[in-house]
């Protein structure tokens, strides 16, 4: 599974009769991997959370569950399992999410997210390690 990012720039005019003429300028980000095209801005730890939705959307998976929650996802090539393309591991505290790691095993390339709440259960901050 490859991944290349390519950056292009677009030019519209917009113009109304008897109105000034207005150019926008729009950077798109076009992250590509073998499943298909995502597009939108990114960083390169959306990298991995885009090439593991565009694997989901198009390559075979399955769910785990533990104690009631879903507790990993796994992406095969193929519902024969010979080939295992990510996997996301999702941790609870009291009930609450508190972090995710999606594994790209093509690459080996990591994304953790730590999710921290306050006091009444609400998201404060969600830290992004990309390894």
């Amino acid at each position: 599974m490859g991944i290349d990012i390519t950056e292009t720039k677009q030019k519209v005019e917009v113009s109304q009769a008897g109105k000034q003429t207005v150019e926008i300028t729009k950077t798109v980000k076009n992250v590509t991997v073998s499943t298909g095209t995502v597009t939108g801005t990114s960083t390169l730890p959306d990298v991995i959370d885009l090439a593991f939705k565009a694997a989901y959307q198009n390559y075979y998976h399955e769910f785990t569950y533990s104690g009631g929650v879903l507790s990993l996802i796994e992406i095969w090539e193929s519902a024969s399992k010979v080939t295992k393309l990510f996997t996301k591991s999702f941790t609870y505290t009291s009930g609450n999410l508190t972090g995710l790691v999606t594994t790209d095993l093509i690459s080996s390339k990591t994304l953790s997210k730590t999710l921290t709440y306050d006091g009444g259960g609400i998201l404060q901050t969600i830290t992004r390690i990309y390894a």
